[in-house]
């Protein structure tokens, strides 16, 4: 009962750590997205500002390249900001996905057996099929089916 609870108690806590992550990475993508949100925001109503003042400007027939030329800046800052609030975003997923390798391991790929292609155990020596030998991965332990019909048709011969 000791190493149950033990093994519950570990579980549990690691379960706890990846709920704490994964509300840390949702804290932290709510805050950059807001801020990307108010950054288009702003390069929005800068650009409209810009529309304004030039239709304005050519209205009374003289355009003040200076004052253009300034809000036109400011709107390529923006741009700017924009850009970086989106690698900001890309950087916290990509550090979260890293992060979350951690707490869900990568699933394991099947093996199948080389001359009758049922599926083994990765721990398995051998095939519960056929009961071959089943090499290891340095010496090539097969990953995906193969058509090998003839070798399980000659294994059975040997066997009768």
């Amino acid at each position: 009962m000791d190493k149950f609870s033990k093994k519950a108690k570990e579980g549990l806590q690691k379960g706890v750590e990846f709920l704490r992550h994964r509300a840390q990475e949702t804290v932290e993508m709510h805050k950059a997205t807001s801020h990307l949100k108010e950054l288009q925001k702003r390069h929005e109503e800068c650009i409209r500002d810009l529309g304004y003042r030039t239709y304005a400007m050519l209205q009374k027939g003289a355009l003040d390249q200076r004052a253009l030329r300034e809000r036109y800046v400011e709107a390529l800052e923006f741009e700017k900001a924009i850009q970086r609030a989106i690698k900001e975003q890309e950087n916290i997923r990509d550090r979260y996905s890293a992060d979350l390798q951690l707490f869900v391991p990568p699933p394991t790929l099947p093996t199948y057996c080389p001359y009758c292609q049922a599926t083994v155990p990765p721990s398995s020596s051998r095939c519960p099929e056929c009961e071959a030998p089943i090499p290891r991965k340095e010496e090539g332990r097969a990953s995906g089916p193969e058509p090998s019909e003839g070798r399980r048709d000659a294994r059975r011969a040997d066997e009768d």
